[in-house]
């Protein structure tokens, strides 16, 4: 299904079926008299196209997959612009509104992983690491589970991983901000501001790294803004749409306070994605910085607590205590 018409099928039922009917009229009238200027172009000034199409979610999408061009004030369907594929739009649009009456009013849940990088394709993204497999050693599945984790760790080893979460980490600034502020911290010791603590280069590094990641690369995220309306959403449901799970085994659907609509989550574990996508919460946190703090060289682990939660721990050179 185009996830151009199953974003459409997102907005409330009359919303969504007042928008079928009008793209389908329009593609209609186009077919019938494919050389009227007049019905290829659809002004936004026009209340009806600007309301039950251009302010609905996926009706531009549904417009451009047409063939319409956007322009200033208007769209327009180009006189080179294939009939052929505008009556299969339409086609399709009319045959995803009779699945949608027949499921009830059921939204399909469209795939989302599209927006993980901007300008490149999601398979440009992946480059699936492959561990060895996997032994399943215990009859316990605790002890499995903890087994597993400590065979996954060595992803955070991969050379081509490191490689990559090289060129993202500003390490000789980081490195510099180090620097400075320890040489802060030691004005500060000299002159009895502080106690006297034995604080390393390595302590600093590991503050830059933890305050770059935070504040400048990582985004925290409990529910994501409707796509549609940008509104506040709540979660709803795990997806079982096998568009959706292509790239992951969990998606989770929230939906709007607004305007109902539902967007997608999908909480990725393959680091590839992640060092694209950069957000999450602490599944996610935790798997990107874990490989960060070993790209930089330093004894870490990935911390698994089974009241769901995980974080990373780096091995301090100098002990405080």
């Amino acid at each position: 299904m185009d996830t151009s018409i199953t974003k459409l099928q997102r907005n409330p039922k009359d919303i969504y079926q007042e928008a079928t009917r009008l793209l389908i009229k329009i593609a209609e009238n186009i077919l019938k008299n494919p050389l009227n200027q007049k019905l290829r172009t659809l002004q936004k000034s026009n209340t009806t196209v600007s309301n039950k199409i251009l302010d609905v979610f996926g009706g531009i999408d549904c417009l451009v997959l047409m063939g319409f061009e956007e322009r200033s004030s208007c769209l327009t369907l180009p006189l080179d612009a294939s009939l052929e594929k505008l009556k299969q739009v339409k086609d399709d649009i009319i045959k995803y509104e009779k699945l949608y009456i027949e499921n009830n009013g059921r939204v399909p849940e469209a795939p989302q992983v599209a927006n993980v990088q901007e300008n490149d394709e999601l398979e440009e993204v992946i480059k699936k690491i492959e561990l060895p497999p996997f032994d399943r050693k215990y009859a316990n599945d605790f002890l499995n589970n903890i087994a597993y984790r400590f065979h996954f760790a060595q992803i955070y080893d991969n050379e081509e991983l490191q490689e990559r979460a090289r060129k993202l980490i500003p390490i000789s600034q980081l490195e510099v901000n180090a620097q400075e502020n320890l040489r802060t911290l030691q004005k500060e010791l000299k002159k009895g501001e502080l106690d006297d603590l034995e604080i390393t280069i390595q302590d600093m590094l590991i503050l830059e790294l933890l305050n770059w990641f935070k504040n400048d690369f990582f985004t925290w995220v409990d529910s994501p803004p409707c796509e549609n309306c940008n509104g506040i959403s709540k979660f709803s449901h795990m997806s079982d749409d096998p568009n959706l799970l292509k790239y992951t085994n969990r998606v989770e659907m929230h939906k709007c306070e607004s305007c109902g609509a539902l967007t997608p989550f999908p909480r990725y574990n393959d680091l590839n994605i992640l060092m694209a996508t950069r957000k999450g919460r602490c599944g996610e946190w935790a798997n990107c910085f874990m490989l960060f703090c070993r790209t930089m060289g330093w004894d870490t682990r990935h911390v698994f607590d089974e009241t769901d939660h995980v974080w990373t721990e780096v091995h301090l050179l100098q002990d405080h205590a």
